[in-house]
């Protein structure tokens, strides 16, 4: 196949088309992108150009978007080589950790320069990024270096632990072959015999694994016969001369209960009897062990007993500390308080233990996913930041977005329990209706189909008697009558047809919103909030850059508060709201005020990945529990409806 190389963006453009499954549009891909919908359109001609004859075409649907159509697979995968695409920092990491795993010798720098076509200074940095994610973090993989050579630790089980994760990364759900890195490591027609025999024997033994597991598993039974092949048997000896299952890092304190061990042992065994027919060689009875230890951890987090006695006997009692200990920081930091939500509970002791073993769970196309969910919940968000630091202090590991990613549908999950604890039955609603019994009757079917369990309905009541309605103590009154002309109450009231229009439902729905805020968030005093809502936008008339915005918003600060803020945005946490605000917030000023500062900018302007941003936020606390409250002023108040930058 002739060598066809795309820069790192045409490939990321690839990566989303292909995990849409559909329909995409132009404004989406650019938003996703970072780039213009010009460029979009520049880049799929590109494409479309050089994938003709490959049976790969991003096809133009008038009026709606963009779909791929993928004819030849194993074309499309030859895209994602690592050796042909090096543009990018993380392409030349991967090349240059699967160059010194793959080969146990000195590597001299300088032919390592003229092979991926980088600087001296290139390279060093390359291997500083290396060190951080693999050396200083689990597995501890040491990168050693003498003079102008360097080369790993000859450390089997943590090279293929890495290898595995590598392979994660970069497999395509959408396909039998998966994307793989380098053909000559683990090609095609390997992975298919494998998976034949682990789903003809997984199922023998009633062994149930989710999409992830058993593509790992089938990962990790390439990588060892491949690496087998190639001479590198995980039968490397420690000094005692036994093998060390725990060099992954993992202590004896946090391993793995094997109540599974006798099962998992015998359906390794027989997979490898199955594979030694196919493959022309025979690992040892250390391979087996390893591959056995691999499908009792997969075994572990897709445990599902939700009971929580019975997890906790199949994690370490360490992983328990730790989740308990996680649980009580959100609850005092965030005022999220999980520790009697099971599933929850659950689902985290399951993944720290995952984490704790080295395993990973990464899906790149997740992410896309994931940015949509920011969106809908920011609170959440900036608390899965929080949480994936945690996570990497407590692991030892570099997690990253991908963990962000992973924790917060936990996390929307883990609220949305919290807040059904904390409504109880539902929301008092109290229907007032002057309408005959069957338009009544409609009009509350109607609320219980659109509302469900997540509000009481009380009533129906008739519009003049005041006093059944004040009884019931609703927290909002639906009323089929302009009632304001007549009666008062301290609650909303809501005038709607009891067909409940489109636009009425919408206003339901924005009040039920605020009384589960009051729920959920801590309160504003009546000073703090009258203060943060009379926040004068500052005006940006030329397009920006983000430092040049928090420029202007910390010298507005000082000068109005005497507060010293850093103009750097790498200095704060950070969420975009639906309206495309940059939401920047630190709780690090001492003896600062709550304070909220904002900035519209006539032109829109690009940050990061960012794109067609339109403001900026600068916020200071003095207290994380602030926070959830903060952010859903912050939206209400950056509604640029009506307000214009001269």
């Amino acid at each position: 196949m002739e060598t066809l190389t795309l820069h790192a963006r045409q490939r990321k453009l690839l990566y989303i088309l292909n995990y849409k499954h559909g329909i995409i549009t132009g404004k989406e891909l650019s938003t996703q992108l970072g780039v213009s919908e010009r460029t979009i359109r520049s880049d799929i001609a590109e494409i479309n150009r050089l994938m003709k004859d490959d049976g790969i075409q991003i096809n133009s649907l008038h009026g709606k978007g963009y779909c791929l159509e993928v004819a030849d697979r194993l074309a499309f995968h030859h895209l994602f080589l690592e050796k042909e695409n090096l543009q990018t920092k993380e392409d030349r990491i991967r090349y240059l950790l699967l160059k010194l795993i793959n080969d146990n010798d000195w590597h001299d720098l300088g032919l390592l320069e003229d092979e991926m076509f980088i600087s001296r200074t290139t390279l060093e940095n390359d291997m500083k990024a290396l060190k951080c994610r693999f050396s200083d973090r689990k597995p501890h993989l040491a990168l050693l270096r003498r003079g102008t050579y360097v080369k790993l630790e000859e450390n089997e089980i943590k090279k293929r632990n890495i290898l595995i994760r590598l392979y994660c990364e970069n497999w395509d759900y959408d396909s039998r072959d998966g994307i793989i890195l380098k053909e000559d490591l683990i090609n095609h027609e390997m992975l298919n015999q494998i998976r034949l025999v682990l789903k003809d024997v997984l199922r023998k033994y009633h062994i149930d694994l989710d999409d992830f597991g058993l593509i790992y598993m089938i990962l990790a039974v390439a990588v060892s016969y491949s690496r087998v092949r190639s001479g590198f048997g995980v039968g490397s000896r420690t000094r005692e001369g036994t093998l060390d299952l725990r060099s992954s890092g993992r202590s004896e304190a946090e391993a793995l209960p094997l109540a599974s061990s006798g099962t998992s042992a015998n359906a390794v065994r027989q997979i490898f009897e199955q594979l030694h027919q196919t493959f022309d060689v025979e690992p040892d009875e250390s391979e087996q062990r390893w591959i056995t230890e691999i499908l009792m951890q997969l075994c572990t987090q897709n445990f599902t007993d939700s009971k929580r006695e019975a997890v906790l006997e199949h994690t370490s009692k360490t992983c328990a500390l730790l989740v308990e200990q996680l649980l009580q920081e959100l609850n005092s930091e965030y005022l999220l308080d999980f520790r009697m939500d099971g599933n929850f509970c659950k689902d985290m002791l399951l993944h720290v233990q995952a984490l704790m073993n080295g395993i990973i769970s990464i899906q790149l196309q997740s992410k896309y996913l994931a940015e949509k969910l920011r969106l809908q919940y920011p609170y959440l968000s900036c608390v899965a930041q929080y949480l994936c630091e945690r996570l990497e202090q407590i692991c030892e590991l570099e997690l990253g977005m991908e963990e962000e990613n992973y924790l917060l549908p936990l996390l929307i999950s883990g609220q949305k329990h919290d807040l059904e604890q904390k409504r109880g039955r539902g929301i008092q609603v109290a229907v007032a209706s002057h309408m005959n019994s069957s338009l009544t009757g409609y009009f509350i079917g109607r609320l219980r189909e659109a509302y469900g369990g997540r509000i009481e309905i009380q009533g129906p009541f008739p519009i003049y008697d005041r006093q059944r309605i004040d009884r019931a103590e609703p927290a909002l009154v639906l009323t089929t009558a302009q009632m304001d002309a007549f009666r008062r109450f301290d609650v909303p009231v809501i005038t709607v047809s009891p067909l409940i229009e489109a636009e009425e439902l919408k206003r339901i729905n924005d009040h039920l919103k605020r009384i589960e805020d009051d729920l959920l968030y801590k309160k504003f005093s009546v000073l703090q909030e009258a203060s943060l809502r009379e926040m004068d936008w500052l005006r940006i008339a030329e397009k920006p850059d983000i430092g040049e915005v928090l420029s202007v918003l910390a010298d507005h600060v000082k000068a109005s508060r005497g507060l010293d803020l850093n103009h750097d945005a790498e200095a704060y946490r950070h969420v975009v709201l639906k309206n495309k605000v940059v939401f920047f917030y630190t709780d690090q000023v001492k003896d600062a005020d709550l304070s909220m500062d904002g900035a519209i900018c006539k032109s829109t302007f690009s940050w990061n990945h960012y794109r067609n941003l339109r403001g900026v936020i600068l916020a200071v606390l003095s207290d994380k529990k602030q926070l959830g409250r903060l952010l859903v002023l912050a939206e209400e108040l950056s509604n640029f409806e009506g307000i214009s930058v001269i």
